[in-house]
């Protein structure tokens, strides 16, 4: 029990304890609703298993013990820190601007925008990667949730998206 006295192990284990709560109160939403649409408790019950079961592994691979790699690699992150705290504060304000974004261009421009963006920061010189991701990821999730789970998403202002 010696890997729970370090902050990950502690970690770990504080979010099995949170997500195992988060999954309780899901599992008492509604699945769906009356009109048969998707309720309340459809993607926090889904949400919750994968967060407790990831948890649960990561706790498990941790108490299981570490070896001098990963000791090795945990000591070069804490060097590389400064970059670290930039990339972090870069995508907080990338999701900052996220919102507005999508209630004025729409939820697919907005999702398009915020993807390419994304990726042109953190994935430079693989152009034609973050094209074909920044736009059919987006474009995928967009048929998903307006024509698939006929979920009302942000048309924006000039409701530019013609289907």
């Amino acid at each position: 029990m010696t890997a729970l006295r370090t902050a990950k192990g502690l970690f770990l284990l504080t979010m099995l304890i949170g997500s195992a709560l988060y999954t309780a109160v899901a599992f008492d939403l509604p699945w769906t609703t009356t009109a048969g649409r998707i309720g309340a408790g459809f993607f926090p019950r889904i949400i919750g298993l994968l967060l407790a079961v990831s948890s649960g592994w990561a706790l498990f691979d941790e108490l299981a013990g570490r070896s001098p790699d990963v000791q090795q690699a945990q000591e070069q992150a804490s060097a590389d820190e400064p970059t670290q705290v930039r990339d972090t504060l870069v995508v907080v304000a990338l999701i900052v601007a996220f919102v507005p974004a999508l209630y004025y261009l729409g939820a697919l421009i907005g999702m398009v925008l915020f993807t390419l963006v994304t990726l042109f920061t953190f994935n430079r010189g693989r152009v034609l990667t973050n094209v074909a991701v920044g736009v059919g990821f987006p474009v995928v999730l967009f048929l998903l949730f307006d024509r698939g789970l006929n979920a009302t998403l942000p048309p924006g202002v000039f409701d530019l998206v013609p289907f």
